[in-house]
């Protein structure tokens, strides 16, 4: 088998192409060294999308999956709030209804102070302070007689 050389350009001629050399049975070499190299290359670039669609597409699925669980905390929370609200009201209706005074407690089962007007927080503390008073002057007079 001959070689073939192209051509050698003219002087003044500029020549786009590089000099090739073929040969026919180089011919089917270079097509499957093209072909193996188009296929790796292929291969390559398949696994890099691959790659990089799986940490998008994770990154994305967490994302959603953690506003999920907010939006779940935030609605449990507020329907814990809704159910003692609910539960705080039907007491103090309960207990306006039998006339007394309301006892009404948070989430944890505390009792909160009674829902009073203002006057009559004032007449509860104008009371204590009597009660207070006289404690106070009854313990003096305990502590006079013992000196005595």
């Amino acid at each position: 088998m001959r070689a073939r050389v192209a051509p050698r350009p003219h002087v003044g001629h500029v020549n786009t192409r590089s000099p090739v050399l073929t040969c026919a049975s180089n011919r089917s070499t270079n097509t499957t060294e093209t072909e193996s190299f188009d296929l790796l290359q292929s291969f390559f670039y398949g696994k890099a999308l691959a790659e990089v669609l799986n940490e998008r597409l994770g990154n994305m699925a967490a994302d959603i999956l953690a506003e999920f669980g907010t939006a779940e905390a935030e609605l449990r929370k507020m329907l814990g709030d809704i159910q003692d609200e609910v539960a705080m009201r039907a007491e103090r209706e309960i207990q306006e209804s039998k006339g007394g005074v309301v006892a009404q407690k948070d989430r944890n089962g505390a009792l909160l102070p009674p829902v009073v007007e203002e006057d009559e927080a004032v007449d509860n503390l104008r009371a204590e302070i009597a009660s207070t008073r006289a404690l106070i002057q009854q313990t003096r007079m305990q502590q006079n007689n013992k000196l005595k």
